[in-house]
């Protein structure tokens, strides 16, 4: 269990640099994945941890941004 919230606090972590890095705006990803702004903020700054349906959702907005798709 601890191996497993270690992956997801770096994965927590590293969520506004992948948004950031893809040129989204924090609005544009929250709209996207559909959750409200304050939401995404509390889990980019570790507050909140993200459900694993949410998680799945960043990773699906990150990935096909950068593939150039749209979800």
């Amino acid at each position: 269990m601890e191996s497993y919230i270690k992956k997801i606090r770096f994965l927590v972590e590293n969520i506004q640099t992948i948004r950031k890095h893809r040129e989204m705006k924090q609005q544009e990803l929250a709209d996207r994945i559909v959750i409200n702004m304050q939401s995404l903020s509390k889990i980019e700054r570790g507050v909140n941890y993200p459900t694993f349906d949410t998680l799945e959702k960043i990773m699906d907005v990150t990935v096909n941004k950068k593939l150039g798709s749209r979800v």
